[in-house]
This record gives C-alpha cells, sequence and structure tokens, in this order.
C-alpha cells in the first residue's frame, strides 16, 4: 500500500459528535472516504449498507455499545479492521475487545491524530494481506481438489505434489495466526504504557505522603511499622508495572544473586489476606536453599500468578494451597528434559477442580484461558511460563480431574562463592542523611495532588519552592523573574504543553536555567535526547524522596 489514501472508506461510529467530526475532518485532509454514524444501531446498518474498509469504534456508547457492535461486525467480517477508540482505560476491556475481534486499541483523549492514521494504514494494509492470502489459500485449495478430481490416485508424485500444497497451506495458516498475535500484543503494549503513565502519577503522591509521614511519628510506634510496609507495597507496585511493560515489549529481565525463601514468604502473607477462610494455605518453605540468579520482581510475580490460578480453582468449594520450597536434583527417569545438576523446586499445589487433559497442553498459551469473559485474561500462566524459561528454569504440570493441581518450578542454583545475600525491600533511605538546599525552584505539574505532595517534600530539605498547575502558567512565572530560579522540575505530560515544550520556551529565555523533567512512562526519550534539548536529567516517577534530593544537588552542582 502506498501513502495514498484515495478510495479507502473509513466508518466512525462515537455518539459524541465533537470527536466524529475531528476525526472525520482530519482523516479526510488525508484523502480518506469518510462516513460516519452516530450510535452502535445506525453503524452496523451503515456498515452492512456501504461496506466501508476500516472502522472506528467508540467504546463507551448509550443503547448498543461498542462490544456488542464490535462483536456482531467481526462476526460478520473478520477481515475488516475494527479499531476500539476509548477513554475508559480499563485493562479487563481492552482484553475483551482484543479478544472480540479489535484490530487496535486507541485510548481518548487522541493527542496525535496521525497516531490514528497511522493505526488506519496499517489496519488496511494488514487486512490486504490476510484477503490475499486468503484468497491465495484458496486458489491453492481449488487447485489441490482439481488436480485430484482430474488425476485421481494416478502416481505417487501427485502425492507429493499434493503434500506439499497443503504444507504451504499450513505455513500460510501460521503465518496468518501469528500475525494476529502480534498485532494484539502490540495493542496491548500501547494500553499498557497509557495505563503505566496514569498508575505511576498515583503512586508518586503514596510514596511521598508516606515518606513525609514517617518523619512525623515515633521512632518504635506501630504506625512507623505500618508506613515502611506502605512503602515496601509501593516499591512493589512500581516494579510491578515495570515488569508489564517489559513482558509486552519482550525485554530482558534483570537477574542477580538472590535467596528465593524471603520472596515466597512475603508473597504467601501477601495472600493470606486476601484469600478467604474457606482456603487453607500450608507452607514448607526450607531457608537454607542456595541461591539462584534471578529477577525478584518477576519471581515475586510468578509465586503470585501461580497462587491466584490456585484460587479460582478452589474459590467456589474452598481447598488445601500448599507451597514447598526446596533444593532438589530432578530424578532424570521422570524428567529427562532437564540436564543433571542441583536446583530450587518451587512447588504449589491446590485441591480444586484439576485441569482437563485436553487443556494441559494449552494452559501456557497466550489468552488461553476457561474462565467467563472479565474473570481472566488468559495471560497469567502464559507470563509464569515466560520467567521460567527466561531463568534457564523448567516448569511441569501434574492435574488430574477432580483431585486438583500440581505445578513444579525447577531453577538452577548458582555457587555460593558468587552469590551475595539479597533482602526483600531495600533499606530505609530515610535513615540516612538527605542533602538539601535553600535555593529557589519552580515547580510544574498539573496533578493537583503531585504538586501539593512534592512542594512539601521540597521544602522540607530546605528548598523555596513555587508552583505551578500548568506548562503555561509555569512560563508566565518565570518570564516574570527568569533569574529568580536556580531549577525547574516539571512534569512530561501535560494538556496544555509538555514537559519538552516547556523547557525549550525556558531555555529560549535563560539558557543556563537547570531544568529536571519527571514522567510516568517513557517510551521515546533518551539520556541523550533530552541532554540535546537541553534538560540536565531525566527522572522516571515515582521517584522516592532520597533520590530527588540526590538528583536535584547533581544537577546544582554542589551538596548543602
Amino acid at each position: 500500500m502506498t501513502n495514498s489514501a484515495a478510495n479507502i472508506s473509513v466508518l466512525v461510529i462515537d455518539d459524541e459528535p465533537f470527536v466524529r467530526e475531528s476525526i472525520t475532518c482530519y482523516l479526510e485532509d488525508s484523502g480518506f472516504l469518510m462516513i460516519q454514524a452516530e450510535n452502535g444501531q445506525e453503524g452496523i446498518e451503515v456498515f452492512r449498507r456501504e461496506k466501508p474498509d476500516v472502522v472506528l469504534i467508540d467504546l463507551r456508547m448509550p443503547g448498543l455499545d461498542g462490544l456488542e457492535v464490535l462483536d456482531i461486525l467481526a462476526k460478520e467480517s473478520p477481515e475488516t479492521p475494527l479499531i476500539v477508540i476509548s477513554g475508559a482505560g480499563i485493562m479487563q476491556d481492552a482484553v475483551h475487545a482484543l479478544r472480540s475481534g479489535a484490530w487496535d486499541y486507541i485510548m481518548k483523549p487522541i493527542q496525535e491524530l496521525a497516531m490514528l492514521e497511522h493505526s488506519v494504514r496499517k489496519g488496511y494494509e494488514r487486512s490486504r494481506l490476510l484477503i490475499e492470502n486468503r484468497e491465495y489459500r484458496e486458489h491453492l485449495e481449488a487447485e489441490i481438489k482439481k488436480r485430484t478430481a482430474e488425476l485421481g490416485d494416478r502416481t505417487s508424485a501427485l502425492e507429493k505434489a499434493n503434500k506439499r500444497l497443503q504444507e504451504e497451506i499450513s505455513e500460510h495458516r501460521r503465518t496468518e495466526a501469528q500475525l494476529r498475535h502480534s498485532q494484539k500484543m502490540e495493542a496491548i503494549g500501547t494500553l499498557a504504557g497509557g495505563i503505566a503513565h496514569d498508575f505511576n502519577n498515583i503512586l508518586f503522591p503514596i510514596v511521598g505522603y508516606t515518606q513525609m509521614t514517617m518523619d512525623d511519628v515515633p521512632q518504635d510506634s506501630i504506625a512507623l511499622q505500618n508506613l515502611q510496609n506502605i512503602l515496601k507495597a509501593a516499591r512493589r507496585a512500581g516494579n510491578l508495572v515495570n515488569q508489564i511493560l517489559a513482558f509486552c515489549r519482550g525485554e530482558e529481565h534483570d537477574p542477580k544473586p538472590l535467596t528465593l525463601h524471603l520472596i515466597v514468604q512475603e508473597a504467601l502473607i501477601l495472600l493470606g489476606s486476601t484469600l478467604p477462610a474457606t482456603i487453607e494455605i500450608r507452607k514448607n518453605i526450607s531457608k537454607t536453599c542456595r541461591p539462584v540468579s534471578a529477577d525478584p520482581t518477576q519471581i515475586h510475580q510468578m509465586v503470585m500468578n501461580l497462587c491466584a490460578n490456585a484460587y479460582h480453582a478452589m474459590r467456589g468449594t474452598g481447598g488445601v494451597l500448599e507451597v514447598i520450597l526446596d533444593e532438589a536434583s530432578p530424578d532424570p527417569d521422570i524428567y529427562p528434559e532437564i540436564p543433571p545438576g542441583s536446583y530450587i523446586r518451587l512447588t504449589v499445589s491446590d485441591t480444586g477442580h484439576g485441569i482437563p487433559q485436553s487443556h494441559i497442553t494449552r494452559i501456557f498459551d497466550p489468552y488461553f484461558t476457561t474462565k467467563p469473559v472479565g474473570e481472566g485474561s488468559g495471560l497469567g500462566l502464559s507470563m509464569v511460563h515466560g520467567i521460567v524459561r527466561s531463568h534457564n528454569g523448567h516448569i511441569s504440570v501434574h492435574s488430574e480431574a477432580g483431585k486438583g493441581t500440581r505445578f513444579d518450578i525447577w531453577l538452577p542454583t548458582i555457587a555460593d562463592d558468587i552469590a551475595e545475600s539479597s533482602e526483600i525491600g531495600h533499606q530505609d533511605e530515610d535513615s540516612l542523611p538527605l542533602p538539601g538546599g535553600d535555593e529557589n525552584i519552580l515547580l510544574v505539574d498539573n496533578e493537583a495532588q503531585i504538586i501539593d505532595m512534592e512542594k512539601q517534600m521540597l521544602e522540607r530539605l530546605g528548598y523555596q519552592v513555587t508552583a505551578a498547575d500548568s506548562g503555561s502558567k509555569a512560563s508566565e512565572y518565570f518570564r516574570q523573574q527568569p533569574k529568580h530560579f536556580d531549577l525547574v522540575i516539571t512534569d512530561m505530560t501535560m494538556p496544555d504543553m509538555t514537559g519538552l515544550k516547556l523547557s525549550a520556551e525556558l531555555l529560549r529565555i535563560r539558557p543556563d536555567v537547570p531544568i529536571i523533567l519527571c514522567t510516568g512512562f517513557n517510551e521515546t526519550l533518551s539520556e541523550d535526547m533530552i541532554r540535546a534539548i537541553g534538560i540536565r536529567e531525566l527522572v522516571m516517577k515515582p521517584v522516592f524522596r532520597n533520590e530527588i534530593a540526590a538528583v536535584i544537588r547533581r544537577v546544582l552542582g554542589k551538596e548543602k
């Protein structure tokens, strides 16, 4: 497909006139043929009458909502690109939409309509390839039938030719399935990035307020212990967000020498507070196991996913969830695929309904689930399998109907002399002296909670803080007193003006002003890019107090 959009028709189904008109005007300017429908029922009628090349569907509409429209259109025309546009940002809606036949999932408000045009063009091109693939497959199948009818069983050469054609058809089908799976993972990765930004913005004030409150309570109080646990959970949540993003992008994990019993025990403590009383947790955790090379966040996620899977198998009837951690050597007669050696074995078993043998070979496939729509994404065990394999480990499953399921994880140990002791969480940085100062800081963020929290935190470090809740307001303050501010700390994503645009404007006024850019999600900016603009540091939210204190002093170039 070329860059021309001539003769490509696009149907927009959205109950908001402004959204329909904005999308229509933009795509018409790019040469697309635009059709509009103001609700789901009208959209279906227009689709059947006009047969557009691409359909854009709003997820939330009165009457027939976007998911219902999506189900109907996907069944009627599976080769037509159906792109969902939503402002809800709910992961379950996104997974439901993708499993129901959506080709892409775009969050409102659409900051760059060029992204929408790119999605439309990409969907149209993929549709064209799928149609060509199907037509070619149908042609091959027709040729097989034709030759079989004409030649019958004349020679074995014909059988070989037919076999080659069948293999070619199978290859085309595998390619088509891979294309669909790749598209789903790309859409989920895009959605995960948006959710990561919002979630990190929520975590940031939780972390900041918690750390400041820890300063205000007695050192030997239960309140301080509770606050330390909140901080620990917030750090775990931030790591989990990064882990989800890494999974969607296919990034490598960050292994380190690790003793697993602390992580397993922490996961079981969290589970104990959430599981119903009908489920008994039994554990046998050895504290003498040798270390493994592992990513602590991924191991924690693996344990939680396996235990959550066991809970779902027993939630209706109750039962026993058993977790065992020990050091063992696999029996080569039982596990011939595992190389000989010393391993840490993690066993998670339940007394639930079991897994049918027809499903055993598919349970680690992405999106495979036997749960009803809305109760599972089909990604939990797939992520567990990916984590185990990325750690050079092995996973096996044994299940009997009505008796329960057992998962065995084998992770290779490492030598004691290269291992470092590993602790869950981090040292209490707040017990260490924090660098501060008395400089004037211009603080910019559109989130009221973040502004309030950061202002308090910086003032406790001794700084004089001027807060602005928008880029335009910050620009106005800076123009009035460009020499007054020693440092600017700005958020990246703001409605009226991005942090990059604000930074460029302030640097035009005063080229030497130090700037720190904060963001909840970054996929495109690198250290070299921001330094080329003139920004001194890029900081990822949520930022812990000791981190921002150190970055400020590093940027200002002196200790206080």
